[in-house]
Formats: C-alpha cells, structure tokens, sequence
C-alpha cells in the first residue's frame, strides 16, 4: 500500500475537516460523524451525557469510546473549561493530585507529590516503588530509569516518603522534557506486562485504527504533540487505577476550526493503567434556552494491557467500566460548567 507523505496528507485532511463541519445545524453534524444518530440538543442542553463503544478495532489492546453533552458557556470558555478541569474537585473520580507543568518543567515542577494523602492506593503506589528496580513494569519505567531508585531511610507521615518524591520528580521531569521536545514520539520506552512499550507507536496504531478520527481531527492532529509538536498546556496527577496508585503526564492542544474548535488531551506517560491515552475534543456554537452553550462530542482512544488478554464478555465488560468512567468525567465537566455561569 502506498504511503501518502505527510507534508501532502496535512493539507488534506485539513481541507476535509473544513468540509465535514461546515453544515449549518451542529447537532446535525454530531450524529452525521458519531455513533449517536438519534443524539438530541434539548436533551443534551438539558444535562442528558452519551456514550457508547466507538467501532472495534484490530488493535488487541485498544478501545475507542465516544460521548456527547452540552455545556451552558460560549466555545472560547468550553475550551477554557476543559483545559483547566481539576478532577480533584470531584471524588467519585479517584483523581488524588493535579498539578500544572511549566513551559521548562524540573523536578521541582512536581514538589506537590509531597502532599499526597496516606490512602491504601498511594501506599501501594509507594510499595511499588520501592520495588522498581526488580520489577520496573509495575511501575511502567525503562531497567535504567528503575535502577535510579535508591531509597532513603526518611520516612513520611503522608503518603510518599520524601525518597519516593524525588524519584518521581526527576522521572516525571525527563519525561515532560521528553515530550516537550517532540511530542509522544520522543517519549522514552518503558518495561510494561507487553514488554518493552513505546508511547509514540502505541498512540500511531491507535490512530491507524480509528479512521473515522483522523479524518474528522485532522487539524488538531497535525498541530499537536502527535505530530512531533510539544507544548499544549501540561498537566501531572496522582489518581487510582483499581485500587492501586499511578502518576501521569498529559498536554492539552486546541485549535480554532470555522466557528468552533477541536483539542487534543494526550496522556503520553502513565506508571500504570494504560500505555497511552488520547481524547478527542469537537465543539460547536448552540444556543440553549436563549444562552450561547457548547455542543461537544469527544472520541476516546486508549492502550492498555489490560483489554489484550480479554476476549468475550470479559472485554465488553471491561471496555464498559472505561466507557463509565468517561461518562463520569463528563458528568464532572458538564456540573463545572453549570457553577461556572
């Protein structure tokens, strides 16, 4: 098969998107390009969140997952509302810690770990730390990366012991470099239950098999760290994943399309859960009960070594407590917007 080159492809794509939104009713575009063909703007505006599978991939551990809501706030403060959500408000959603990364990150940019709380999830988090360097895909670290871990003999009320701190400061800081200089692809390997992973593949195969995305997302796609682009607005948590804790790093990227907007939130490093993660943001000018609002459908692509050894009920089970979950931060999302107003 041939390979179109990419300083043609972007061109393309970017001339389709424009020609995929450009009817005049949002809520007509939303079910022409998503899984909601019957979707409703009253009941959207009146706080109904949809989701649904996205199609089946051949990927054995991806899964797309699409939803739909509506907030009550024009596009530029929807955008704004989604780039700074702080889960942390909302402990249903397991999120412990959020803090932003600097255009120029250090381990200084993640001194707030020292304040995690002493939960069963961050202790086991600890735990597996201090494990590392025998086991460094518990931790989803590179051998060299693990071996740096030398301990401490202080040790901390709180959840993470100051030795722990530090490591994962210097971690999470050469990996937000990492990204900041590339994009996903110039992220460092790292030992995960699939041997050794890369985020840059993980995020292209997940891409590669969601062709609906990359044609409906071709400008986000082109201008973000998928690309080769660092920047976005960058973010670090300390959130739960089935009982045990987990770090991440992710950078969020917008741009302007006809009178709306898409952004791009790429989750390029996580210590567990998943390999990578990327969700796809569309939002579109409505008006709801006399008021500027949002209409916005997002599409969520994620890696991880749990769906590969699931088949059957097994992973639609699975693939539906991730789809909960997403609904759950929309839900999160759409009662922000509301205080927000």
């Amino acid at each position: 098969m041939m390979k179109t080159p990419l300083g043609l492809l972007a061109p393309c794509l970017l001339l389709f998107s424009s020609v995929v939104w450009s009817h005049a009713d949002p809520i007509s575009d939303l079910r022409s390009v998503s899984v909601f063909r019957d979707a409703d703007l009253n009941r959207l505006g009146s706080g109904e969140v949809l989701a649904a599978r996205g199609p089946a991939m051949n990927f054995n551990r991806g899964l797309a997952v699409e939803s739909a809501y509506a907030v009550r706030l024009p596009v530029p403060r929807a955008v704004g509302l989604h780039q700074q959500f702080d889960p942390v408000r909302h402990p249903d959603l397991k999120v412990f810690l959020q803090g932003a990364i600097p255009n120029r990150p250090s381990p200084a940019s993640f001194e707030r770990l020292a304040s995690a709380p002493s939960n069963g999830s961050v202790n086991a988090f600890a735990k597996a730390t201090e494990n590392a360097p025998a086991d460094p895909a518990k931790v989803q670290l590179s051998a060299a990366e693990a071996k740096t871990f030398t301990g401490g003999a202080e040790v901390s009320r709180g959840g993470l012991s100051p030795a722990v701190v530090q490591f994962w400061s210097r971690i999470l800081a050469q990996r937000a470099q990492a990204y900041a200089s590339g994009g996903i692809n110039a992220e460092p390997a790292f030992e995960g239950a699939g041997g050794t992973i890369r985020p840059g593949e993980e995020a292209s195969r997940l891409l590669s098999e969601a062709g609906k995305v990359q044609q409906q997302f071709g400008p986000i796609i082109e201008r973000s760290g998928l690309r080769g682009h660092g920047g976005g607005t960058g973010t670090y948590q300390l959130f739960d994943v089935d009982g045990d804790g987990a770090v991440s790093l992710s950078a969020f990227h917008s741009v302007p399309v006809n009178d709306g907007a898409e952004a791009a939130d790429i989750t390029y490093y996580s210590s567990s859960g998943f390999y990578a993660l990327v969700s796809f943001y569309r939002f579109w000018p409505v008006t709801i009960g006399g008021q500027p609002a949002t209409l916005v459908w997002r599409v969520d692509l994620i890696s991880s070594p749990a769906f590969s050894e699931l088949r059957g009920i097994e992973r639609v089970g699975s693939g539906a407590a991730f789809m909960r979950g997403i609904q759950k931060d929309d839900k999160a999302i759409v009662s922000d917007a509301a205080g927000a107003r």
